[in-house]
Protein backbone atom coordinates (compact mmCIF):
# COMPACT_ATOMS: atom_id res chain seq x y z
CA UNK A 1 0.00 0.00 0.00
CA UNK A 2 2.83 2.39 0.82
CA UNK A 3 4.54 1.59 -2.47
CA UNK A 4 1.34 2.16 -4.45
CA UNK A 5 0.78 5.48 -2.68
CA UNK A 6 4.20 6.77 -3.68
CA UNK A 7 4.19 9.45 -6.35
CA UNK A 8 6.79 9.04 -9.10
CA UNK A 9 7.26 5.32 -8.40
CA UNK A 10 9.40 4.95 -11.50
CA UNK A 11 11.87 7.54 -10.22
CA UNK A 12 12.27 5.67 -6.91
CA UNK A 13 12.16 2.15 -8.34
CA UNK A 14 15.43 1.08 -6.67
CA UNK A 15 14.01 1.80 -3.19
CA UNK A 16 10.52 0.48 -3.90
CA UNK A 17 11.55 -2.70 -5.73
CA UNK A 18 14.54 -4.14 -3.85
CA UNK A 19 14.28 -7.37 -5.87
CA UNK A 20 15.55 -5.45 -8.90
CA UNK A 21 14.42 -4.77 -12.45
CA UNK A 22 14.67 -7.09 -15.42
CA UNK A 23 14.12 -6.53 -19.13
CA UNK A 24 11.87 -9.42 -20.10
CA UNK A 25 11.34 -8.84 -23.79
CA UNK A 26 9.08 -6.64 -25.84
CA UNK A 27 5.39 -6.19 -26.51
CA UNK A 28 3.05 -3.92 -28.41
CA UNK A 29 0.87 -1.42 -26.55
CA UNK A 30 -1.66 0.57 -28.59
CA UNK A 31 0.34 -0.02 -31.75
CA UNK A 32 3.64 1.09 -30.16
CA UNK A 33 6.65 -1.21 -29.71
CA UNK A 34 7.57 -1.37 -26.05
CA UNK A 35 10.24 -2.75 -23.75
CA UNK A 36 8.68 -5.02 -21.13
CA UNK A 37 10.29 -4.49 -17.71
CA UNK A 38 9.61 -6.56 -14.58
CA UNK A 39 10.02 -4.75 -11.25
CA UNK A 40 10.42 -7.16 -8.35
CA UNK A 41 9.20 -5.89 -4.96
CA UNK A 42 11.14 -8.63 -3.16
CA UNK A 43 7.90 -10.36 -2.16
CA UNK A 44 4.65 -11.01 -3.96
CA UNK A 45 4.02 -10.53 -7.64
CA UNK A 46 6.22 -8.30 -9.81
CA UNK A 47 4.96 -5.15 -11.49
CA UNK A 48 5.26 -5.18 -15.27
CA UNK A 49 5.90 -1.86 -17.02
CA UNK A 50 5.87 -1.27 -20.75
CA UNK A 51 8.08 1.56 -22.02
CA UNK A 52 7.71 2.98 -25.54
CA UNK A 53 10.90 2.08 -27.46
CA UNK A 54 10.92 5.44 -29.23
CA UNK A 55 9.86 7.92 -26.53
CA UNK A 56 10.89 5.84 -23.46
CA UNK A 57 7.62 6.86 -21.76
CA UNK A 58 5.64 4.36 -19.68
CA UNK A 59 2.53 3.31 -21.63
CA UNK A 60 1.18 0.44 -19.54
CA UNK A 61 1.47 -1.11 -16.09
CA UNK A 62 0.28 -4.58 -15.08
CA UNK A 63 -0.08 -5.47 -11.41
CA UNK A 64 -1.74 -8.22 -9.41
CA UNK A 65 -3.74 -7.31 -6.33
CA UNK A 66 -5.15 -9.46 -3.57
CA UNK A 67 -8.84 -8.84 -2.95
CA UNK A 68 -11.76 -10.57 -1.22
CA UNK A 69 -12.39 -12.16 -4.64
CA UNK A 70 -8.86 -13.57 -4.78
CA UNK A 71 -5.93 -12.58 -6.96
CA UNK A 72 -7.00 -9.97 -9.52
CA UNK A 73 -4.91 -8.75 -12.47
CA UNK A 74 -5.08 -5.00 -13.09
CA UNK A 75 -3.97 -3.37 -16.34
CA UNK A 76 -3.37 0.39 -16.49
CA UNK A 77 -2.88 2.24 -19.77
CA UNK A 78 -0.99 5.50 -19.36
CA UNK A 79 -1.15 8.23 -21.97
CA UNK A 80 -1.86 11.71 -23.26
CA UNK A 81 1.52 12.97 -22.07
CA UNK A 82 1.83 16.76 -21.96
CA UNK A 83 4.65 19.03 -20.91
CA UNK A 84 4.06 20.99 -17.70
CA UNK A 85 6.89 23.21 -16.46
CA UNK A 86 9.37 21.23 -18.55
CA UNK A 87 8.18 17.81 -17.32
CA UNK A 88 6.15 15.31 -19.35
CA UNK A 89 3.15 14.12 -17.35
CA UNK A 90 0.39 11.67 -18.29
CA UNK A 91 -3.07 13.25 -18.38
CA UNK A 92 -4.99 10.00 -18.97
CA UNK A 93 -5.04 6.76 -17.00
CA UNK A 94 -7.29 3.88 -18.02
CA UNK A 95 -7.54 1.12 -15.40
CA UNK A 96 -9.10 -2.22 -16.28
CA UNK A 97 -9.88 -5.22 -14.10
CA UNK A 98 -12.57 -7.88 -13.88
CA UNK A 99 -14.15 -6.67 -17.13
CA UNK A 100 -14.55 -3.10 -15.87
CA UNK A 101 -12.77 0.01 -17.08
CA UNK A 102 -12.21 3.30 -15.24
CA UNK A 103 -10.78 6.31 -17.02
CA UNK A 104 -9.11 9.08 -15.06
CA UNK A 105 -8.55 12.27 -17.01
CA UNK A 106 -6.49 15.14 -15.65
CA UNK A 107 -7.51 18.52 -16.98
CA UNK A 108 -4.67 20.64 -15.60
CA UNK A 109 -1.57 20.45 -13.45
CA UNK A 110 0.03 23.33 -11.58
CA UNK A 111 3.23 23.05 -9.59
CA UNK A 112 4.18 24.94 -6.42
CA UNK A 113 0.84 26.69 -6.03
CA UNK A 114 0.23 28.60 -2.80
CA UNK A 115 -2.69 27.06 -0.93
CA UNK A 116 -4.72 28.61 1.86
CA UNK A 117 -3.67 27.40 5.34
CA UNK A 118 -7.05 25.79 5.94
CA UNK A 119 -7.22 23.91 2.61
CA UNK A 120 -6.82 20.52 4.29
CA UNK A 121 -8.36 21.38 7.66
CA UNK A 122 -10.91 18.91 8.96
CA UNK A 123 -14.39 20.49 8.81
CA UNK A 124 -15.88 21.28 12.25
CA UNK A 125 -18.81 18.87 11.81
CA UNK A 126 -16.44 16.03 10.96
CA UNK A 127 -14.10 16.98 13.80
CA UNK A 128 -17.07 16.78 16.19
CA UNK A 129 -17.64 13.19 15.06
CA UNK A 130 -14.00 12.37 15.84
CA UNK A 131 -14.15 13.77 19.38
CA UNK A 132 -15.13 11.09 21.94
CA UNK A 133 -18.34 12.03 23.81
CA UNK A 134 -16.60 11.96 27.21
CA UNK A 135 -13.97 14.42 25.99
CA UNK A 136 -16.68 16.77 24.71
CA UNK A 137 -18.34 16.85 28.18
CA UNK A 138 -15.14 17.95 29.97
Amino acid sequence: TLREGTLDKIVYWQDLYPGGAELSGSAEVDGRDCHKVLLNPGYGEPVVLYFDMETHLALRQDITVESPMGTVPVESLIGDYREVDGVLLPFRLEVGNLGQKRVITTTSVKHNVDLPEDRFAIPADVLALLTPPEAAEE
